[in-house]
């Protein structure tokens, strides 16, 4: 019963991600895209609540606390064009979740930690791709180069640490979320400062939800699988 409840709310998701939001940036009706945005999260956190409701995890309240800085990272976000401020609320909520994230998906894996071949290729990889990133940002952030370096670093942070969770249970779902939240950081990066994109609100939000969607699905495979501590 649980789990046929938990399919509806991963419905609801993709309708609220797809039908609303996506297709609201798409036809420039900001009012769908708007009014959609905050659900997202809210309905994430109901499949995650649903999902793992009666097993038991320390991991559990950290994941709850990423997907509750997000959304109030979400909200803030929505209204920074006309209060500049509340880019910085939205900054920290979406830093927070990270630190969330990354603290998980340290605790998640086994305590010894073996480097895979991925591994061996992501680690370069995120360090090299967060260096060029920060690179071409930097001589556009003016007052905001502490903030935004300090950002990159921890999300530089989340990604590694989802290339080298030992564990087999949810692995690539959690590490292609990972990817998707660095790729969609970047494109609202890029277009933020650096120049604007077209369908910009698209490829953020489309990269953004279904990391959110990937992060939670791999650590609910995690907490409700047997081998999981």
């Amino acid at each position: 019963m649980r789990k046929d409840f938990s399919i509806v709310y991963l419905i609801l998701f993709i309708c609220i991600l797809l039908p609303m939001n996506i297709a609201g940036h798409v036809t420039r009706i900001s009012g769908l895209a708007q009014l959609s945005k905050p659900l997202l999260l809210l309905v994430l956190m109901g499949y995650f609540v649903n999902i793992t409701r009666g097993y038991s995890s320390r991991n559990k309240t950290a994941i709850l606390m990423a997907m509750v800085f997000s959304w109030v990272g979400d909200v803030a976000l929505m209204f920074d064009r006309q209060y500049p401020i509340l880019f910085i609320v939205g900054l920290g909520g979406f830093l927070l979740a990270h630190l969330n994230y990354t603290y998980v998906f340290i605790r998640s894996g086994k305590r010894i930690y073996t480097i895979s071949r991925l591994a061996w290729i992501g680690i370069p990889l995120m360090m090299l791709y967060t260096v060029g990133l920060i690179s071409n940002l930097w001589p556009h952030l003016n007052e905001l180069k502490i903030p935004v370096f300090v950002y990159a670093i921890v999300l530089m942070f989340m990604g590694l640490a989802a290339v080298i969770r030992n564990t087999k249970v949810g692995y690539h779902w959690v590490l292609l979320g990972a990817i998707l939240f660095v790729i969609s950081d970047s494109f609202l990066a890029v277009n933020k400062f650096i120049f604007p994109i077209e369908y910009s609100d698209v490829y953020i939000m489309t990269t953004y939800g279904l990391a959110q969607l990937f992060i939670v699905l791999g650590l609910s495979k995690l907490i409700i699988s047997k081998d999981h501590k």
